[in-house]
């Protein structure tokens, strides 16, 4: 917690050991406000596959922060380390 907020960094790097140059990679930071009910994202994500996130107040229902599809159907290429990163930012009220 920094300045009344929550300061989370979600990361994953995950491949398959018969190939190895194939790996899913995301790293998000996120920012949470409860006393103003805000979030705020950024981050790098691979280009395949989708991507979704969560937020919730207790008692309350999830809303989703993101949805991010892949860069193509197939979109095995983007596996590849540094190519097909994309940024990605947002943010809203909870």
């Amino acid at each position: 917690m920094d300045e009344g907020k929550f300061k989370i960094t979600a990361s994953l790097s995950s491949g398959n050991p018969l190939a190895p140059i194939a790996k899913i990679d995301y790293n998000i930071k996120i920012d949470i406000d409860p006393d103003k009910k805000t979030y705020s994202y950024e981050g790098t994500t691979d280009g395949f596959p989708a991507y979704e996130g969560y937020i919730r107040r207790k008692n309350s229902e999830y809303k989703r922060m993101f949805n991010i599809s892949p860069l193509s159907p197939t979109g095995a290429e983007y596996l590849v380390d540094g190519y097909g990163d994309m940024k990605i930012r947002g943010d809203g009220p909870f």
